[in-house]
């Protein structure tokens, strides 16, 4: 794995990701919003309840007895009436019947707000009440002569008999429903409870996993400070082992290489022309020796952060056009068409132009490289980075091509140093696409790379407007 692998290929743990941190949070936050809205729920469905029995069961019942009543009192003056011709009856049963009205209409918003089990029968007796006045009005008002009446009268007694009995039902409806009211005010007080206890434990035990997880995430990052020291120190040595392993080789490979040039230009004599390809052919794989010494280098100082940067304001497309020109003889040679697309008015950025051609001549120079038939193109804009979630103002080069492409299985493994998928279609040391990578990294940027076997591939190289 390279070093700065868990930049390029970040591989956490779920902990790390905090991918599961959201069930105990969830839970907690879920238990505690319940804890304030059951108890609520609970005493307002109470407080209705209570409310019902307050202000229509248990007014209603007085009604009700107060229109019994009044029948009782009107059914024995009737006879009376009947009997007798007083007018005094006539005057007390209209007083009666008013007061009963009253009581009447009083008692039926009452039984509608105790729903249609009481409601109902209410209003059968008062439809039953009504016939019965009707027949008593007519006495009274002398349209049905008394002794009529005396002839008909057990009918209409027993009539105001039924309405009577009919009263003491709708009583028994109205205490059972003031008792089905305290029983469930005391069933739901026992849920408010339970429920009040469950969710306490739950939010306990989310708590407890929230505690849990929070210590885990303590040791977490304790061992990744541990892992940071002791990479920190890796990479540090690495980095020295590196300057004192290329300062010991890049000496006597130079000391090698002058003399062979020496010899190549005669000074020891003439050579014969096979003599003459060895040392040209030993030269080249000196020269190939320093390159990688001095990639080497670069990746030493990139990685232990000693890279230098000399950020500048920079016409980026100035630059990408240059670096396309300089490959562009390597195209042709190559039989590959070079197109270089760079829009006018680009914005001006600030950035190290020698990293950023470094990086951008390393692109193109593995798509013409890995390319065997058809074009390299490069384009640059202006467009946002990561779905558009980095706010930053971001420039892209693509550098595209039509050759062999990477593999999927393969995409993880590009940016690591001496990774070479095809080594037989090319030359190299498989350390270019890393140092290029730990640059742009440096440069504030990244490279990104989108493939597909057999149909080519597209780098980008991203680079912000500014510089960190």
């Amino acid at each position: 794995m390279p070093i700065d692998d868990a930049i390029i290929n970040p591989e956490r743990t779920p902990i790390e990701r905090g991918g599961i941190t959201w069930v105990p949070l969830t839970l907690v936050v879920a238990s505690l919003l319940l804890l304030a809205v059951v108890p609520m729920l609970v005493q307002s469905w109470i407080a209705e309840a209570r409310e019902e029995i307050a202000v229509a069961a248990e007014p209603a019942r007085p009604l009700v007895a107060m229109v019994r009543g009044s029948l009782d009192f009107e059914a024995a003056g009737a006879r009376a009436f009947a009997l007798t011709g007083d007018p005094e009856f006539a005057s007390a049963h209209r007083y009666s019947q008013v007061r009963r009205i009253e009581a009447e209409a009083a008692l039926l918003p009452l039984a509608l707000r105790l729903g249609p089990a009481v409601h109902e029968p209410v209003c059968a007796m008062i439809a039953e009440v009504e016939a019965v006045d009707a027949a008593l009005d007519s006495l009274y008002d002398g349209r049905l002569p008394r002794s009529a009446y005396r002839e008909r009268s057990d009918a209409t007694q027993a009539r105001l008999q039924s309405v009577i009995e009919r009263t003491a039902t709708i009583d028994r409806l109205l205490a059972d429903a003031a008792d089905d009211r305290r029983r469930n005010i005391r069933s739901a007080e026992r849920i408010g409870i339970a429920l009040t206890v469950g969710l306490v434990a739950l939010a306990l035990v989310a708590a407890l996993l929230v505690f849990r997880l929070g210590r885990r995430y303590r040791m977490t990052a304790l061992r990744l400070e541990v892992r940071r020291v002791e990479l920190e120190r890796v990479t540090q040595s690495r980095a020295r082992l590196i300057r004192g392993f290329s300062h010991d080789v890049k000496n006597p490979l130079g000391a090698a290489d002058g003399f062979l040039a020496l010899m190549e230009d005669g000074i020891y004599g003439p050579l014969s022309t096979p003599q003459s390809t060895s040392i040209s052919k030993a030269r080249r794989s000196i020269h190939r020796a320093l390159d990688l010494i001095r990639y080497l280098l670069d990746l030493a100082r990139a990685e232990s952060g000693e890279l230098s940067l000399h950020p500048v304001p920079l016409a980026i497309g100035e630059l990408v056009q240059d670096v396309a020109e300089d490959f562009r003889a390597q195209a042709y040679t190559s039989h590959l068409a070079l197109h270089c697309d760079v829009p006018e008015n680009l914005p001006t950025i600030e950035t190290d132009p020698d990293r950023a051609r470094q990086v951008l001549a390393n692109l193109l120079s593995n798509a013409i490289k890995y390319t065997r038939e058809g074009s390299v193109a490069v384009r640059v804009g202006a467009r946002p980075f990561d779905g558009g979630r980095d706010r930053r103002e971001w420039i892209a080069i693509d550098v595209e091509d039509t050759g062999i492409g990477i593999p999927a299985d393969q995409l993880r493994r590009l940016f690591t140093e001496f990774t070479r998928f095809r080594p037989e279609d090319a030359d190299g040391t498989g350390v270019g696409l890393a140092i290029s990578q730990r640059m742009a990294a440096a440069l504030g940027g990244r490279i990104t790379v989108v493939s597909e076997p057999g149909r080519g591939s597209t780098f980008t190289f991203w680079l912000p407007r500014r510089s960190r």
